[in-house]
């Protein structure tokens, strides 16, 4: 007999931030910082901080019932990152028509179920809103067959070590209207 296992996900809702409250604020840097070791993407939270706050910012949240921040997702044009991601990964080229996921983080009980998805459905209609192409991200290589079920993501090149983590890394794009397929089929 087979059993079954499931995973209790607390109640959360996802929805978009056109602006980021003072409150919002500090709840995305705390996750960043808890989540990323004080932001080992970002040099300083402030650089996290910047592109929270910027009006090119396409941001993702996951709230629980109690409406605190739990999750999120943040894009930006991948023009505006061009001079780090080149230092960081050499092969990478820039393109106008792409959005570029800087962080995704759920808090642990949030995790599994449909968190992420919820998430990223919602970051590819911001996405499609902005007429932006493609969607990109370097994600750590435990990660990469999921954006690629879940996604639809293409695999564009490997890293043995990312921005200085020994982590090793994937570059990854997924044309939008691929996501928004994967998005309309749920």
């Amino acid at each position: 007999m087979k059993s079954e296992y499931r995973i209790e996900i607390p109640e959360a809702s996802v929805e978009t931030l056109e602006s980021v409250s003072e409150d919002d604020l500090n709840q995305l840097l705390q996750i960043e910082a808890d989540m990323f070791n004080e932001g080992e993407w970002f040099d300083e939270l402030e650089e996290f901080r910047e592109m929270l706050m910027s009006e090119t910012a396409c941001l993702s949240v996951l709230r629980n019932i109690n409406g605190q921040i739990v999750g999120f997702v943040l894009g930006v044009p991948a023009l505006n990152m061009v001079d780090k991601l080149r230092n960081a990964d050499p092969g990478y080229q820039v393109d106008e028509s792409t959005l570029y996921i800087t962080s995704t983080a759920i808090l642990p009980p949030y995790r599994g179920g449909d968190s992420l998805d919820r998430l990223m459905d919602s970051l590819t209609k911001i996405a499609s809103e902005r007429e932006y192409k493609t969607i990109s991200a370097h994600v750590p290589h435990r990660h990469v067959s999921a954006y690629q079920r879940r996604f639809g993501a293409k695999d564009m090149r490997f890293m043995k070590e990312w921005d200085g983590a020994d982590i090793p890394h994937h570059y990854i794009e997924f044309p939008l209207v691929v996501a928004q397929e994967n998005a309309d089929s749920k």
